[in-house]
């Protein structure tokens, strides 16, 4: 059985060293000119150059940022307020059960 094994491996080796060889006579290193590389270069230069200095908002986006600012604030005013509202009115609620709870008891011991 290792004979085998030993034997598959070996010839998978060759197969591979085969391979490699012929995939490195195909494939030569390549390259690139160098204008290519300069272009190349000031370009990326440019472009972090440009991310740097930020984008300016127009006036446009600008107001429809702060209307949508303002529109959300509204609307965490609005849930806070509905659950302020919400709380006391549970607890009026539980105020009024514990009263009427309390009111059956001193009817019941008298």
């Amino acid at each position: 059985m290792k004979r085998a094994v030993k034997s598959v491996l070996k010839d998978t080796s060759q197969d591979f060293s085969e391979f490699e060889s012929r995939l490195e006579s195909a494939l030569k290193p390549v390259s690139p000119p160098d204008q290519f590389v300069r272009e190349l270069r000031q370009k990326l230069l440019s472009q972090m150059e440009e991310g740097k200095r930020g984008k300016k908002l127009s006036t446009k986006n600008l107001y429809l940022l702060i209307l949508t600012g303002l529109l959300s604030l509204v609307l965490v005013i609005a849930t806070a307020l509905r659950l302020i509202v919400s709380l006391l009115l549970g607890l009026k609620l539980f105020s009024r059960i514990r009263n009427s709870r309390d009111k059956k008891q001193a009817d019941q011991s008298t």
